[in-house]
């Protein structure tokens, strides 16, 4: 979701410096970014479960009452939270809060309509709502979990490092030209013209597709015609494989390369955080009485 909220932020005021583009504009943003609290709230939730009643909002101002559910100021202040950076400073802050609180009603008044029309009462709306709940919910257990965690020491980044450098380590590639053609004269015809220009790929009706690939991911059957090619100008005669005919060229070559743990210190400490995460959820599903009651699925917790 925040990426197309960026692309808006980062082109409101591009060809719009004012009036009616730029106001649907900003309330595309700000309803897009509400959504999720209006799915939630059509799910019935209680005036004790809603946000506009929480603890943390009961010393708050109220700004308006949609009914008997109030909408305080530290609501808006959330949801300003929530904008890009962009939108936030390119617009008066006073009139952010005021659109929000606009949308804010209006999406009140629109659920306790949905729920009116028992909406929140179908079992497609409630599992929506349900997943929706679900997945915020372990989002922030995770959040939390990582924020929890200790930084790693430097020894404890090497070993790490150590332990798993297959994961880090970038393979040979080669960057590939690729021909096919359905018989073997146009192939032959083909590969002529290729071995006696300089250029030859270029300006011939035959497509050609030209790609990085892993070495260890190059089929079988490849890897044995372009062992035979020496110079990165050689082309390979044409081979059938697949009921076709193909020609390749290897363009350039990268040797296969393992970074130093410096250089990607981050993506390490994020692997060990996510290693942590998976152990301990593991933890979790291991001491939780599970019974899974399908026979033919009752070996999906020993994978």
């Amino acid at each position: 979701m925040l990426s197309p909220l960026l692309m808006d932020a980062k082109h409101l005021h591009e060809g719009y410096p004012s009036g009616y583009m730029m106001r649907r504009r900003i309330a595309r943003v700000l309803t897009s970014l509400l959504l999720p609290s209006a799915l939630l709230f059509s799910a019935g939730c209680s005036n004790h479960d809603h946000p506009s009643s929480d603890e943390t909002l009961a010393s708050s101002p109220v700004l308006a009452k949609v009914g008997d559910l109030e909408i305080r100021d530290d609501e808006v202040q959330r949801e300003l939270a929530l904008l890009p950076p962009a939108l936030r400073e390119s617009i008066d802050e006073h009139q952010l809060r005021k659109k929000i609180l606009r949308q804010l009603i209006r999406r009140r008044v629109l659920t306790q309509q949905a729920t009116k029309n028992g909406l929140d009462l179908e079992p497609a709306v409630r599992w929506k709502i349900q997943r929706l709940k679900e997945n915020i919910l372990i989002e922030e257990l995770r959040a939390r979990f990582l924020r929890s965690l200790p930084e790693p020491k430097k020894d404890e980044i090497a070993k790490y490092f150590q332990a798993h450098k297959n994961r880090y380590e970038q393979p040979e590639r080669l960057r590939l030209r690729h021909w096919v053609s359905k018989n073997r004269q146009a192939a032959m015809e083909l590969w002529e013209k290729l071995r006696t220009r300089s250029s030859a790929h270029q300006n011939l009706t035959t497509p050609v597709s030209e790609r990085w690939i892993n070495v260890p991911e190059i089929p079988a059957q490849w890897r044995k015609v372009l062992s035979r090619l020496d110079k990165s100008s050689d082309v390979s005669k044409p081979v059938k494989l697949d009921e076709k005919w193909h020609i390749f060229q290897i363009v350039e070559k990268h040797s296969a390369l393992t970074p130093k743990p410096e250089d990607i210190r981050d993506q390490i400490i994020a692997d060990m955080h996510h290693d942590q995460w998976e152990t301990w959820v593991a933890s979790l599903m291991e001491h939780k009485p599970i019974r899974v009651l399908q026979a033919e699925y009752a070996d999906i917790l020993n994978d």
